[in-house]
């Protein structure tokens, strides 16, 4: 968790292939006290056996810092679904930047590339 010099935050997306409904992007930060096997479990939540992904559900809100955003189906309309994407993880890296000033002023470092800001987008 120290490579990058301070926390790492994992970032990932849900919504973007199903023709309806909203994209959620969510960021976990794990904490330092987290169980040693705890990061070297974690994997893509669709390689792993049911039973595995479920005791990870319950164990990570107590070992972790989470983010989570969302975008609307008003916005994936409005904005189209990549926009809307990044909408969503523009969110939780706020929620991130939050997490980052409580933990001695560093911004987790993400494992995905910065989300463009709301103002970046064109109607």
């Amino acid at each position: 968790m120290t490579r990058h010099g301070g926390p790492v935050a994992g970032v990932d997306e849900v919504g973007r292939g199903p023709w309806a409904g909203p994209v959620v992007a969510a960021a976990v930060v794990l904490k330092a006290d987290a169980p040693d096997g705890l990061l070297g479990a974690l994997n893509d939540s669709k390689k792993l056996p049911a039973a595995r992904r479920e005791a990870l559900a319950a164990a990570i809100p107590d070992h972790a810092w989470l983010g989570v955003g969302a975008a609307s189906v008003t916005e994936i309309d409005r904005l189209n679904i990549l926009a809307a994407s990044h909408l969503a993880a523009f969110q939780d890296n706020r929620i991130l930047a939050d997490i980052g000033r409580r933990l001695r002023g560093e911004t987790p470092y993400a494992t995905e590339p910065r989300a463009p800001l709301p103002g970046e987008y064109t109607d």
